[in-house]
C-alpha cells in the first residue's frame, strides 16, 4: 500500500491500546525515478504463519517529508 502526502490526515480515537513489538524491516528503491521507501511488518504469532509478511507501505519523498514533520511535532524532536 502506499500513502500520499495529500491523504494523510490524523484521526482521533476514544480508546487506545499498544500493540506487542513485531519484526520490521525497511528498503530504499528507485522505480521510475522514483526513490520509495518501504516498510514492511512480519507476523510473530504462533497462530499466524510466523515470518511471513503482514503489511508493506510504501512512501515517496513528498510523504515522508510530511511524516517526518508530524513525528517531530508529536514527540518534540
Amino acid at each position: 500500500m502506499r500513502i500520499s502526502a495529500k491523504n494523510l490526515e490524523r484521526k482521533v480515537r476514544l480508546r487506545h491500546s499498544a500493540h506487542s513489538p513485531a519484526l520490521a524491516t525497511y528498503e530504499t528503491y528507485s522505480l521510475g525515478g522514483e526513490k520509495l521507501f518501504q516498510l514492511e511488518t512480519y507476523n510473530t504469532g504462533v497462530m499466524d504463519a510466523a515470518g511471513q509478511s503482514v503489511c508493506k507501505i510504501q512512501f515517496d519523498r513528498t510523504t515522508a517529508e510530511k511524516l517526518v514533520t508530524i513525528l517531530k511535532q508529536e514527540f518534540g524532536i
